[in-house]
């Protein structure tokens, strides 16, 4: 069992070396489960003013540690000075026996001091070391660490500056500068949550600084700088062997509501509220759309959409109820599909199934059959209180001038396929003057592989620290489409709403405008629309 901190991949990489799946020690504070027991537990950890960085001394005091090995890894830069024995006799006074301290010589990230360049470009005869390491722990080496004089000096230098100047070691002199474009980056890398994305704009909060530097390291346009000076403000240091992904992962300790998420929202042309991003049920079975609603609920995602046509409206009813979450915190959205346009129930018959008094909003499915009666039919409920809003779905301009032009209630929402590569710009454009927002399903092109592949997506991935397809739903919320990507599997629905925590640049937002070609995986036909009106969805046999 392997414990790790990390804010450039170093402590990472060696402890990766040790342990393919090492735990890190942020993520072990944030669950508060500290209680471990293994036959070997090493700790891999960087020096910091020939100190342990006050977040693994925080581990140190919480964790009961059981083990018949404890070994440390200290990685540093320029000297190691009195660091093992420290750390050893701080384990002690936390009432963690340390059997043997290792160091590890790697790239010092102390900015102040070190150009990052040169510290990249040091040959520091990694494998090597490692290779005596892992010697070391296999042969479950027993030896207690001593301190030079040299390094008691310099220890004592180090420590005698930074009392005279905190402001080299306290964060203080971090300075957020203009070039940021409040991608979030820092939020997600800094283990402290020292920083807040607020309206677009990094704002710093009152949180101690652990001054790992990991968001001077990691910022994807060099805008946060220390205002005391660097030796090369242009360069900047990540293990090779580790992606930011891996340091977001590891690191990410920013408190979010609603489980785990921070979600925006759109207000629609009647003041509801609605959330930018829900979870899709199309094609899920009752029991897949179940298990799916209920994950993405306790993820923190609060819009659902369903329809008559997808049959499992009970089973969206079910996991809503079974999630605890209250049902004012819950945005429903369902669809009346063609064949119950004309019946005076089927409002009433829809809210039965779903196990609610009313529904958020509610869609024509299909432009077929009586559409017109349908739209009648929903703005009677709106007007009763058992719909907050209504829309429509799949409908060109022309059918939403139809509505237009005899409705008592305007649509708030138009959901049609929308996709880098079909961004239904006129569409948009006109629906923009009449007040109405769209709503994009086929949200990942229907996962063409192509379109999620795509260099931009991939390169824009690897800067954020982000997916492709993360990078395609943050590009939709950006342009003001709401989405419903679907999903069964629980950490893919995780990803689908981690995407308020950084800000594609209009340059950026230009770039995937680009590789618009209007390509529909979707196309409507009067055939199509025939068969909707004749088709009865099995809606009373659903489980």
């Amino acid at each position: 069992m392997i414990f790790y901190f990390t804010s450039t991949g170093n402590s990472l990489y060696v402890a990766r070396q040790l342990d393919p799946a090492p735990y890190s020690i942020v993520q072990a504070l944030k669950q508060n489960e500290l209680t471990f027991s293994d036959e070997v537990i090493g700790i891999v950890s960087p020096v910091y003013a020939g100190e342990l960085p006050h977040i693994v001394r925080d581990f140190l005091q919480k964790a009961k540690l059981s083990a018949d090995y404890i070994f440390m890894v200290l990685t540093y830069g320029n000297d190691v000075t009195v660091a093992p024995v420290w750390s050893r006799d701080f384990a002690a006074r936390c009432g963690v026996r340390v059997d043997y301290v290792h160091t590890v010589r790697m790239a010092d990230n102390y900015l102040p001091a070190f150009d990052m360049r040169e510290q990249a470009a040091k040959d520091n005869r990694l494998e090597q070391q490692l290779a005596a390491l892992k010697t070391a722990v296999k042969s479950r080496t027993r030896q207690a660490p001593k301190s030079t004089l040299r390094g008691k000096i310099l220890y004592r230098t180090v420590q005698r500056m930074f009392t005279l100047h905190p402001e080299q070691i306290d964060g203080s002199a971090l300075t957020v500068t203009d070039r940021c474009t409040g991608c979030g980056i820092c939020t997600k890398v800094c283990p402290r949550g020292l920083f807040t994305v607020e309206s677009g704009q990094v704002i710093r909060t009152q949180t101690p600084c652990e001054f790992c530097l990991a968001c001077i390291q990691n910022c994807p346009e060099k805008a946060i700088t220390l205002a005391t000076g660097e030796r090369n403000a242009a360069a900047r240091y990540r293990n090779p062997n580790v992606t930011l992904q891996d340091i977001i992962t590891v690191n990410d300790s920013l408190t979010k509501e609603n489980g785990g998420i921070v979600m925006e929202t759109i207000t629609l042309n009647n003041g509801v509220k609605m959330p930018m991003v829900g979870i899709g049920t199309f094609l899920l079975t009752p029991d897949e759309a179940e298990t799916s609603v209920l994950a993405a609920l306790e993820t923190g995602c609060r819009l659902i959409d369903t329809a008559n046509a997808y049959v499992n409206e009970k089973a969206v009813g079910r996991a809503m109820q079974k999630s605890g979450v209250p049902r004012g915190e819950i945005f429903l959205e369902t669809k009346l599909w063609p064949s119950f346009y004309e019946q005076a129930d089927a409002v009433d018959k829809t809210l039965d199934r779903l196990g609610t008094d009313y529904i958020d909003l509610l869609l024509i499915h299909q432009p077929a059959g009586n559409y017109i009666a349908g739209y009648k039919l929903m703005e009677k409920a709106y007007k009763e209180g058992k719909v907050k809003a209504i829309g429509l779905s799949n409908m060109d301009e022309m059918q939403v001038q139809e509505i237009l032009g005899m409705c008592e209630i305007k649509p708030s929402v138009l959901q049609t396929e929308v996709h880098p590569y079909a961004q239904n710009t006129a569409l948009k454009s006109f629906l923009a003057k009449e007040g109405i927002v769209i709503q994009a399903w086929y949200p990942l092109g229907h996962g063409d592989k192509a379109l999620i592949e795509e260099p931009v997506f991939a390169k824009l991935a690897e800067k954020y620290g982000k997916s492709n397809a993360q990078i395609i739903l943050r590009w939709h919320v950006q342009s003001g489409n709401i989405v419903i990507p679907g999903s069964k599997n629980p950490a893919h629905i995780r990803d689908n709403f981690d995407l308020f925590d950084f800000n594609l640049t209009d340059d950026e937002m230009a770039q995937i405008a680009a590789l618009n070609r209007e390509k529909h995986y979707y196309t409507s036909t009067p055939e199509l629309l025939k068969q909707y009106a004749t088709m009865v969805p099995p809606v009373d046999e659903q489980k």
